[in-house]
């Protein structure tokens, strides 16, 4: 059913199906809910590819879980009513996922979701569940564009791909398990989302390509988010903050790039970063970043051990580039003030893992890195000077409730940036290519450490 539209909405959507690819349809119908439709899966279930679902955040909560065929809609776009407030999916009462997106057909497929609150209410749900199809090569079979969307009080958040397992070696190892990573790969591209008060992971991306941008992600019980096979995978101008055990996790990543991101007060054991073996050449780039007070390290590097289809296992190492991050009061949660480090690296006798340290700044000496050798590009016992940082126990109080989650703990967070005397100013990578873009950056054009120095320091707030 089609009922008037704003000009600049239908042009927005279009413009947006265009770029995005192949799939793209050549004319869209607009599809209300609840006029025309009493509900989303209602109109999932009368649409057809290059529709536009448009739901009214007026009738909310939408007491339903919702399921989207690709191999049928290989196309289809969900967003909420233009100046209306954001549609609000709770599920339909069962542990079922609240929005399924099958596309275990194999056949390329887009979905986008925009504008849009999922709320899991605490009941052990999944927010977003994605199913894909077996698959060696690296054609991306579905891509998922969420942008605006918020998802919270899920068991995890957002799942993409089949669990790769955790399978012991030894009594030391978890592995990797090979025979899972034959899945087909996919496309999961998230702008200024927010996921956070999961009751596990906040995220968990297997075999996917794609990034996160401008986009808070915290609170949650475990991972804030893990990935495992990722490829050509860009992490920018996001929020971490106080996830349980690992902030951002990446298993077997194939050109990776962490940058300008906050990470923040991770716990119990509190990794911020943590970085298990890589794929392809390339090593992994952890560029002008914040961490600051995880319980155990800023930045993880270890090899991982992969399960091959024979049973047998072989380690397999990773080569991270850090340049240019600020490290500073992590390993909070030891008792032992010895033992903290901003750094930990292990090879593990795993032959070719190596970590590339150069112009970052620590609050302690060289000693806060375990088993590394930290060359005198990086600076010690240096008090990065922000502008208005907030502490690791006034965390807490940003839980964000509301939908836009991002934008209401930047309010606190923009307190990182750099006071005019910090010597993180300027005392960045040399080299033109990590110059300065401009924002909250200070100084000439040359890097300044932390988050907000680079070619990407403008972060458009």
């Amino acid at each position: 059913m089609l009922s008037p539209q704003t000009p600049a909405l239908i042009l927005s959507l279009a413009t947006a199906a265009l770029l995005a690819g192949s799939n793209a349809p050549a004319s869209a119908a607009l599809l209300h809910i609840p006029d025309g439709f009493s509900s989303i899966q209602s109109a999932l279930d009368a649409a057809h590819s290059g529709d536009i679902l448009v739901v009214d955040g007026s009738a909310s909560p939408f007491a339903e879980a919702i399921s989207i065929d690709t191999d049928r809609l290989s196309f289809i776009t969900l967003t909420a009513r233009p100046g209306g407030p954001p549609p609000v999916i709770v599920g339909d009462g069962t542990r079922d996922p609240i929005v399924t997106i099958d596309a275990t057909a194999g056949s390329p497929a887009t979905v986008r979701i925009s504008d849009i609150s999922i709320d899991g209410l605490d009941e052990r749900r999944y927010g977003i569940r994605g199913y894909t199809a077996d698959g060696t090569d690296d054609e991306v079979i579905l891509d998922l564009q969420l942008r605006s969307i918020a998802v919270q009080r899920c068991r995890i958040g957002v799942h993409i791909g089949t669990r790769t397992g955790t399978f012991r070696c030894d009594d030391k190892w978890g592995a990797v398990s090979e025979p899972l990573l034959w899945q087909a790969r996919s496309r999961v591209t998230m702008q200024g989302c927010s996921i956070v008060n999961c009751l596990a992971d906040g995220a968990n991306l297997y075999r996917c390509t794609g990034g996160i941008y401008d986009t808070m992600i915290g609170f949650n019980g475990d991972e804030g988010v893990h990935t495992t096979a990722s490829q050509d995978f860009v992490v920018q101008h996001s929020v971490i903050v106080k996830n349980a055990n690992v902030g951002f996790h990446f298993q077997l990543g194939d050109n990776v790039l962490f940058q300008n991101n906050i990470v923040l007060g991770t716990t119990d054991p509190g990794y911020g970063l943590s970085l298990e073996g890589m794929q392809g050449s390339e090593p992994l780039r952890v560029h002008n970043n914040v961490f600051c007070w995880q319980d155990a390290s800023g930045l993880k590097v270890n090899p991982v051990v992969s399960r091959l289809a024979n049973g047998s296992c072989e380690g397999v190492p990773v080569v991270v580039d850090a340049r240019n991050n600020i490290f500073a009061n992590n390993g909070v949660g030891t008792t032992d003030d010895t033992s903290r480090e901003d750094l930990d690296y292990r090879d593990l006798e795993v032959p070719g893992t190596r970590l590339f340290a150069r112009h970052n700044s620590f609050d302690e000496s060289a000693d806060d890195a375990s088993n590394v050798a930290l060359d005198n590009t990086n600076h010690f016992g240096v008090d990065p000077a922000f502008t208005g940082a907030v502490q690791a126990d006034e965390l807490p109080v940003m839980a964000p409730q509301a939908f836009h989650a991002y934008d209401a703990a930047w309010a606190m967070l923009s307190g990182f940036a750099l006071e005019d005397h910090s010597e993180a100013i300027d005392a960045g990578e040399p080299n033109s290519n990590f110059e300065d873009a401009g924002g909250l950056a200070k100084g000439s054009v040359l890097n300044d450490v932390g988050a907000f120095g680079g070619p990407d320091s403008d972060w458009g707030i």
